[in-house]
């Protein structure tokens, strides 16, 4: 009786695809719950104003507030009060998009920026 030389290789074939499916599912499932811990931890990190800013402003509005594809926010406070920058930070304004900072960081940067970021 002779065995099918072929047999061997395609269970081996199958294996593989089998494996790759269930590492990708795996790997999914690990990169979806990452995701979910690293908003929730931005969302509740307290941070220093100027760190805020920096890791979200700076981009647009320049390292010294000076503006740059967004406006200059070196006299923000006399144009807006905190509660109407907090405002705009959740919602975003004009080509500016909403920021994700939660309720106690939004406060802190306006306050930041109405008292003259600190200079």
């Amino acid at each position: 009786m002779k065995r099918n030389a072929a047999a061997p290789y395609y269970l081996i074939g199958i294996l593989g695809i089998l494996a790759m499916i269930i590492m990708g599912g795996v790997g999914m499932a690990q990169m979806n719950n990452a995701e979910g811990e690293g908003e929730e931890s931005a969302e509740t990190t307290d941070l220093a104003p100027e760190d805020i800013y920096s890791n979200n402003c700076m981009s647009c509005h320049g390292g010294e507030l000076e503006g740059g594809m967004g406006p200059d926010l070196t006299s923000v406070g006399d144009r807006y009060d905190a509660s109407e920058i907090v405002e705009i930070i959740q919602n975003g304004k004009g080509q500016m998009p909403a920021i994700n900072l939660d309720q106690s960081n939004a406060e802190k940067l306006a306050e930041w920026l109405v008292d003259g970021a600190g200079n």
